[in-house]
């Protein structure tokens, strides 16, 4: 993707849903149920966004190096604020993402802000997952990332090493957590 700044593309998004909730108004009054789907799209987008900069919060406590070496993040002053923001990021992708999925798989339309009931799954398995897959790897250090032995000190490696098992463990988790939630949303 071009060097688009985040706040530009986010800025586009809600342009976007702004033109297609115009389009919608178009329609008669009892037929008008996109501001409800889009609403839950931006509440997926906030609620996961918040999961995702407390996750990388918490895991750059763990090992910066996972952050400086693994995303490119500058350590310095503002350090915590760049890790929220691309935490923010990765959380709002996700949740736009599984949104869409459960909004897909709904059959009814005006009853888009109910799916909310759901949303609860992805986030409590990618949790649970994800401290089980870097609490495993951190009591049990079976396996060190390559990359990481080569660049950082043995302790260094090994922290790098929990968050990324941390973080696949909530991609796995969300994912496993979706599918049932998405199940429930089709019956």
């Amino acid at each position: 993707m071009p060097n688009i700044p985040y706040t530009w593309r986010l800025l586009a998004l809600f342009t976007v849903v702004v033109l297609f909730l115009a389009l919608d108004l178009r329609n008669p009054p009892g037929q008008r149920h996109r501001w409800r789907e889009y609403l839950f799209l931006l509440g997926c987008g906030a609620i996961t966004a918040l999961f995702g900069m407390s996750v990388d919060a918490v895991t750059s406590r763990i090992s910066p190096e996972y952050f400086i070496i693994g995303k490119g993040i500058a350590e310095g002053d503002g350090f915590a604020l760049r890790v929220a923001e691309l935490g923010a990021q990765a959380g709002f992708a996700g949740g736009i993402i599984g949104g869409g999925v459960l909004l897909l798989v709904n059959h009814q339309p005006a009853k888009a802000l109910g799916l909310f009931q759901v949303i609860a799954w992805p986030i409590l398995f990618a949790a649970v997952c994800g401290t089980l897959a870097g609490g495993v790897l951190a009591v049990s250090p079976f396996y060190t990332l390559p990359l990481a032995c080569e660049l950082l000190d043995s302790p260094e490696a090994h922290h790098m090493t929990v968050v990324w098992f941390v973080h696949l463990g909530i991609y796995i988790g969300g994912t496993i957590g979706l599918i049932i939630a998405a199940r429930r949303v089709r019956k």
